[in-house]
């Protein structure tokens, strides 16, 4: 794939470039009535994480809670939840709800049976939450890695060579693009997801590809 790929992708109108802390010209809105239309969940490692309100996910990846002002996007804190007044259940809800009214992204074929989530939004890593989205991956009991930020990708589960492709696309992502995240493979069976189980024949791979994405994400926390 060459990191050429990810940086010819076309800037978005809403690019999300993520803050620890709001602007004091610009502060997250104390009223949750402005607030609620505005926050997403975002998929981060469990390793790079800010102070903020977030919940665990699968495997090192969890969610955190993000406002999003347009040309960038800030973490919300505990105390900002507080002052909104609202259970954090109905705060995830709400923020799965806005990112489920969001245009859907398309799967791209990128060669050897695997398959790059393309979306406007510039929050691909996220969408794998949306469940129409999964359903909508081109090939059966699909097998996902979201490597990077913005870098989602998918392949057959039960097709060794494309899994394998698909460690080596993740791993090319890991090692050269920017916002590492995670070299877990994940499935969804149900609406519940966990970690792939590879075959005896890719366990070392899929080992290598951890090992890879444990360095970059703590050197980049």
């Amino acid at each position: 794939m060459g990191w050429r790929y990810w940086l010819r992708l076309p800037p978005t109108q809403q690019t999300v470039a993520t803050e620890q802390a709001p602007s004091p010209r610009q502060p997250v809105p104390a009223l949750w009535e402005l607030a609620a239309k505005r926050i997403y969940p975002a998929v981060r490692s469990r390793f790079a994480l800010a102070p903020c309100v977030c919940r665990p996910w699968v495997a090192d990846l969890s969610l955190v809670l993000l406002y999003d002002f347009g040309p960038r996007a800030t973490e919300v804190s505990a105390l900002t939840a507080g002052v909104w007044g609202q259970p954090h259940d109905a705060l995830w809800e709400r923020a799965l709800r806005n990112l489920r009214s969001l245009p859907r992204p398309h799967w791209e074929d990128i060669g050897d049976g695997v398959f790059r989530l393309v979306s406007n939004f510039a929050g691909e890593e996220t969408f794998p939450l949306v469940p129409v989205v999964m359903d909508s991956v081109p090939c059966k009991e699909p097998v996902i890695a979201i490597p990077n930020g913005r870098v989602v990708l998918a392949t057959c589960g039960f097709d060794a060579d494309a899994v394998w492709a698909l460690i080596g696309h993740a791993r090319e992502s890991l090692q050269n693009a920017p916002w590492p995240l995670s070299g877990t493979l994940l499935q969804r069976v149900g609406d519940r997801w966990s970690r792939y189980v590879p075959p005896p024949s890719l366990s070392p791979a899929c080992a290598r590809l951890n090992a890879i994405s444990l360095a970059r994400t703590r050197s980049a926390s």
